[in-house]
């Protein structure tokens, strides 16, 4: 009964799923009814009831749900939309803000948004980005989940913009558990297994208690597009268009590419014109190159490799440890660590993509030593061409050849977390905590590629004298690339070994972020009312976070090329990989106070009114100080019914990586509105240290319905309003350039467009000499929904006279109606509500079964359909991108089961499952990846949304001692 309380009471809110825990746990996972702190709010209460909504699920039927891990399960839930994990990265590639592990989106609103607790108390940042993976946490001892979908910044700090997700872990477990489980897809790949041990110990009377547990946990990668559907052989998806009205973005099958072929392409700069359209064959010899129709479709260029990744690798290690020791009634003690590892073990990508023209191309010089006789013949001196190959080894092998290897990323994460505290009590009603957290996260990437400066040298071959190839630099300026072997670089298979080696290396980046927080918090009853109890907290907290990000390919070290001829326009290290630095550290400082007032009890249409309020001074090294509160009302005319309504105001601190980002460079082709003229131009994307916090507006209300004539049956409504200012985005360059001449060059973004002459000069030479992208706060988001949650459970003899058991339904349902972006700038207001990635409805709904003996559990996952344009714009009501096809996002349903039979009831008790997964395979719809043209296109469909592993089978043995 204690955890049917915790399911139906925590916010009013009815969340069955936290009833699932078999009755001899209850007792076990729920505390004390007079020693409970529920997530949302710091005082200690005997009942569950907040103004704020919390949905609280038991570990149980997250692991019914979904076996794997946590964040899978936590996904399946409305709340949750676009969350980050290794089947929906498309690649391995730039992003030095997306890093290996899961990390939630609740309400779509960005990770970062979300504030993540381990016991209450903040988990240190893992990413760049400030966002926590929630696999650095202890998840074997985890007994509930409790979501909070509303403003908590004046309670827990900064990031608790849209609501709170904080780990309860079962620090008063006793005995030995242990779990094994296997799984595997319908197509035979993706193996996956989990094995876990977690044991506690109680001695002195119950005085001293150790716990420990420890987690392996490997999911296998989807290593060839061709085992799914929409990757088999022969398809190639590509999109045209520039997704305007007159020119709409259109999907196609078939695509070739039109710039790049296996043994190389020479490209249209190429001097004389005789040359232009020309291609390599893979023996070397030269050809006319037929570019076939849009998007390539029936010309020679190469095809997307289907030996590409589809799903990224993870193994995980999961470790923690604790000792709690109680030296007398009023005051206890504990000492606790995790460290955690996750491995994307290897990532290939398929291909080495060098494409002329770009960054990555390759410029040949007339004296090339490997130039066929015929090619030289039509050169004159010093004349050039650019080349572009698709170096695909699966090509190669099946000629018999070797070429350049597959790409391949290793990146690993690995998370120390460490807390020692104090709490006790003072009084027979007044207690308080203090904690000390440390936290550090060292992440590594490496990623085996290309190093174009080497390539570079390399392909500049020239005769020695002798009849041999050597590169050219090795003459002019010997010793600068030491080692330097000649690359052949037209055909399949031409390059020697000796060369592939030589232009092979490590492009290498590294993150470290730390956080050392110290806090104390006494919560207590200042007096008694005819109403109740006037319940306080109060507290504060200091906190230190740091980063420190390094790599050997930072575009913002200026590149030496002495000795290199026939460069790109903007060259680069290495092929794919290029992440810049950061380094940088804030201070923080805080002090809050909350309050619970009792207004009325037990009176006509009044069984209790109560008021709360909360308020928060943070005071940042890089910002300021800034006031974050939170006011709510909780009503209950009579015992069936409960009503609700919070006002909070919230913040979301910018991140490190947002302050101090070192700057990154790129190539960006922009047509300039003030001078006319079209071509590259340099964009700089770099950090901007006078960011301020986002500041949120959150209002929820809505009510709890549990109906005294259908004991089990639980019903619950709540709306919300978010609105975020200063929103921290970053703006484009066209959009900076169009917005500074609007202003006539005195608007804010002019600041970040560097021109040669004075902005009243319109002509040709005042194109800029670079754009610098940095994060400003000057977005405004705005999302409104209503969420739905339906729970029931009945007994089994209610309906089948001597039955045991339980019978639950349990429901949940999220509409979003409104989801507004302001850029600012006199940019268009956007709506996103029904757009790509936000479907205005989601859902889910389970039906179990469970008994001493025997369980059963089968639930339907449901989202909307949604247009594939990014937005609608407000001002004139049109879509943001047009599409010829494939525009519309389908609804789209899952259904998982769950089997689990219980052969020892007792000493040992044993438990055998079966999940399955997407049980009837339904597969992901052909659709645009994203609302932009592609020459290749990894898998067409939208992974944030559909489920691309297909049918999974786990099976496993939970065994407790």
């Amino acid at each position: 009964m204690a955890a049917l309380a915790v399911a139906l009471g925590v916010a009013g809110a009815p969340v069955a799923w936290a009833q699932d825990t078999p009755p001899q746990d209850a007792a076990e996972a729920a505390q004390p009814a007079n020693d409970i702190v529920v997530t949302g709010s710091r005082i200690q209460r005997s009942g569950f009831d907040t103004p704020t909504p919390v949905t609280a699920i038991a570990a149980e039927a997250l692991t019914k749900a979904a076996p794997s891990n946590l964040p899978d399960a936590l996904n399946q839930l409305p709340q949750f939309k676009n969350s980050q994990s290794p089947a929906s990265r498309e690649r391995i590639t730039v992003n030095s803000q997306v890093q290996v592990g899961n990390f939630l989106n609740l309400r779509g609103l960005q990770p970062q948004r979300t504030l993540v607790l381990l016991d209450g108390v903040r988990v240190p940042p893992t990413a760049p980005n400030g966002a926590v993976s929630i696999d650095t946490l202890p998840q074997a001892l985890v007994q509930r989940v409790d979501v909070v979908t509303g403003g908590a910044s004046a309670v827990y700090g900064s990031d608790a913009v849209v609501g709170v997700v904080n780990f309860v872990l079962n620090k008063k477990f006793t005995g030995l558990q242990l779990t094994a489980q296997n799984g595997i897809s319908t197509y035979g790949d993706a193996h996956s297994y989990k094995l876990g041990a977690t044991g506690g110990l109680s001695l002195m009377d119950d005085r001293l208690h150790i716990l420990a547990s420890v987690e392996r946990n490997s999911s296998g990668k989807v290593s060839r597009f061709d085992k799914r559907p929409l990757a088999k052989a022969g398809k190639n998806y590509c999109t045209i268009g520039t997704g305007t009205e007159a020119s709409p973005y259109t999907l196609l099958e078939g695509c070739h590419s039109q710039i790049a072929t296996y043994g190389g392409l020479i490209g249209g700069t190429a001097t004389p014109a005789a040359l232009k359209g020309k291609q390599f064959l893979p023996d070397g010899t030269i050809a006319a190159f037929n570019p076939g129709g849009a998007g390539g479709v029936g010309g020679d260029g190469a095809v997307l490799p289907t030996s590409q990744d589809l799903i990224a690798p993870l193994e995980t290690w999961q470790t923690f440890g604790r000792i709690a020791y109680e030296f007398s009634p009023a005051i206890s003690a504990h000492v606790q660590g995790s460290w955690s590892e996750a491995v994307n073990g290897r990532y290939d990508h398929g291909a080495t993509v060098l494409t002329g023209g770009t960054a990555q191309g390759l410029i040949i010089q007339s004296d090339n030593y490997f130039l066929r006789p015929e090619v030289r013949a039509l050169m004159t001196p010093g004349s050039t061409f650019t080349l572009g190959r698709w170096v695909d080894p699966e090509v190669a092998k099946a000629m018999g050849k070797n070429d350049l290897p597959i790409p391949t990323t290793k990146q690993t994460s690995r998370s120390l977390m460490l807390n020692a505290g104090l709490e006790g009590s003072i009084g027979g009603s007044w207690k308080w905590d203090a904690n000390y957290v440390h936290g550090e996260t060292k992440f590594h990437s490496d990623t085996h590629e290309v190093n174009m400066l080497k390539l570079f040298a390399a392909v500049d071959s020239v005769n020695d004298g002798a009849g041999n190839p050597v590169c050219r630099v090795s003459i002019t300026n010997p010793g600068l690339y030491p080692g330097c072997v000649a690359f052949n670089p037209f055909g399949v298979g031409a390059p020697s070994d000796e060369a592939i080696d030589y232009v092979f290396a490590h492009s290498i980046w590294s993150v470290k972020n730390r956080m050392d927080s110290g806090s104390v918090n006494l919560t207590g009853k200042l007096f008694n009312t005819w109403a109740g109890p006037v319940s306080v907290a109060v507290g504060g907290e200091i906190r230190k976070q740091s980063l420190l990000q390094t790599s050997n390919a930072d575009p913002g070290v200026p590149i030496d090329l002495t000795g290199l001829r026939g460069l790109p326009a903007f060259p680069v290290r290495f092929n794919t990989v290029n992440v810049g630095s950061a380094k940088g550290s804030v201070n923080v400082k805080e002090l809050y106070g909350e309050i619970e007032v009792p207004l009325a009890r037990d009176m006509p249409f009044l069984k209790s009114l109560n008021v709360s309020g909360a308020a928060r001074y943070t005071d940042y090294s890089t910002s300021g100080g800034v006031t974050t509160w939170k006011l709510g009302a909780d009503y209950q005319p009579f015992s069936d019914l409960r009503l609700r309504i919070t006002k909070s105001r919230d913040i979301r601190a910018p991140s490190l990586y947002d302050l101090f980002a070192g700057d990154q460079q790129s190539l960006r082709v922009i047509v300039d509105p003030h001078t006319g003229v079209s071509k590259p131009v340099i964009s700089v994307v770099t950090g901007n240290n006078t960011l301020t916090p986002e500041i949120g507006n959150t209002l929820t209300f809505g009510g709890v319905y549990r109906p005294s004539w259908l004991p089990g049956l639980g019903l619950s409504v709540d709306a919300y309003d978010i609105k975020i200012k200063d929103a921290i985005t970053s703006i484009d360059p066209v959009v900076a350039l169009q917005s500074c001449e609007d202003s006539g060059g005195t608007g804010p973004t002019c600041s970040l467009i560097d021109r040669p002459l004075p902005f009243s000069d319109h002509s040709a030479d005042n194109f800029p000499n670079s754009i610098t992208q940095l994060p400003i706060n000057v977005a405004t988001l705005r999302q409104r929904g209503i969420d739905f949650e339906l729970n029931y459970a009945l007994d089994a003899a209610e309906l089948i006279p001597g039955a045991n058991g339980k019978f639950q339904v349990h429901g949940l349902l999220s509409h979003i109606y409104d989801f507004k972006t302001d850029l600012g700038l006199n940019q268009p207001i956007q709506q996103s509500a029904g757009y790509r990635t936000i479907p205005k409805w989601s859902g889910s709904v389970s039906v179990s079964y469970d008994s001493e003996k025997f369980g059963i559990f089968i639930q339907e996952r449901f989202t909307g359909s949604y247009k594939m344009a990014l937005y609608k714009r407000l001002d004139t009501g049109a879509d943001g991108q047009h599409f010829a096809n494939a525009d519309h996002a389908p609804n789209i349903g899952y259904t998982d089961v769950t089997i689990t039979a219980r052969p020892l009831a007792d000493n040992p008790r044993a438990e055998l499952f079966l999940t399955i997964n997407n049980l009837f395979n339904a597969k992901a719809p052909v659709l645009f990846p994203s609302a932009a043209n592609s020459v290749n296109l990894y898998y067409p469909t939208v992974r944030s949304t559909y489920d691309i592993m297909g049918r999974y089978f786990t099976a496993g043995v939970r065994v407790k001692l």
